[in-house]
């Protein structure tokens, strides 16, 4: 089963309830995964992300929902998942039906892929990158020239 706007919907859903990467951990294992095996990461949408596609992977996703429902019985947005009636939590952004496919004169000057081989790379690569940034610091020595350090715990 492909990812689909279910899914979507359930991850902002769960993303709302366990907003903290700690806080995921022990829906994980209840649903009968291992933690270990999913790249967790500070942002909810993204944690969860992750953890839906390890789910789908597994078939676990009904897990997921009723190990949620166990902390949240009473929420009306899961049992709607476990129900396959959730609704979207989010708003579409623009309106679909605007879309018109570039006509071939313009369609030349978009981007495009050269070479062999993509060298795309995932949006999450720019999220990385920041938090592996955020140790760096530019240091002022008593001379007055500079350098850079690493924040070391």
């Amino acid at each position: 089963m492909p990812w689909n706007a279910n899914l979507t919907n359930l991850k902002y859903v769960l993303a709302d309830l366990y907003y903290l990467q700690s806080l995921s951990i022990p829906v994980i294992r209840e649903a009968g995964m291992s933690p270990a095996q999913i790249t967790l990461n500070e942002r909810a949408t993204v944690n969860w992300s992750n953890i839906l596609d390890e789910a789908l992977k597994r078939n676990r996703v009904p897990n997921l929902i009723e190990a949620a429902l166990k902390d949240y019985p009473d929420d009306q947005r899961l049992i709607s998942a476990r129900d396959g009636t959730l609704t979207p939590v989010r708003d579409l952004v623009g309106n679909p039906l605007d879309w018109k496919t570039p006509s071939t004169e313009t369609e030349n000057n978009f981007e495009r892929i050269t070479g062999k081989q993509s060298t795309l790379l995932p949006v999450h690569w720019l999220e990385v990158g920041v938090t592996r940034a955020r140790p760096v610091a530019r240091v002022k020595r008593t001379d007055g020239t500079y350098g850079s350090g690493f924040l070391i715990k």
